[in-house]
């Protein structure tokens, strides 16, 4: 018997589980282990600057390519590069057109890689990317 999930469940079930997150996330730091120290309440703080959000309403094969030279800032990729997206579902229609994408790969030299939905459905599983 397969069960379907209501948009309602899924989103008040979501909404639930972000709520608990962002209760207990602030403890995270207050029971971190210290590498250097054997004291479970050691306040791990590696100075981290805040992420960077990159955005752009120019959804064309050259506005991919400026967001791309903007978050490199001339810096040049190595080795083996993943360019990983969201393909879409089998029958829906929300999914890059190949059009799009194919000069920015193209450009690193890149591979298209994507992984498995943490939900049911035609991407759960790697057998199941084709």
């Amino acid at each position: 018997m397969k069960k379907q999930l209501s948009r309602r469940k899924f989103l008040k079930n979501t909404t639930s589980v972000l709520g608990t997150a962002a209760i207990f996330a602030p403890l995270a730091k207050v029971f971190a282990k210290d590498e250097h120290t054997s004291n479970p309440l050691v306040t791990i703080d590696n100075h981290q600057a805040p992420s960077q959000v990159f955005f752009t309403n120019d959804i064309s094969s050259s506005g991919l390519l400026n967001i791309y030279s903007r978050i490199v800032l001339n810096k040049e990729l190595s080795g083996k590069v993943a360019v990983k997206l969201h393909s879409g579902e089998p029958g829906g229609h929300y999914y890059p057109d190949p059009n799009l994408i194919k000069d920015l790969v193209q450009s690193i030299n890149g591979t298209i890689v994507e992984c498995n939905t943490a939900y049911g459905g035609g991407r759960a599983n790697t057998s199941a990317h084709k």
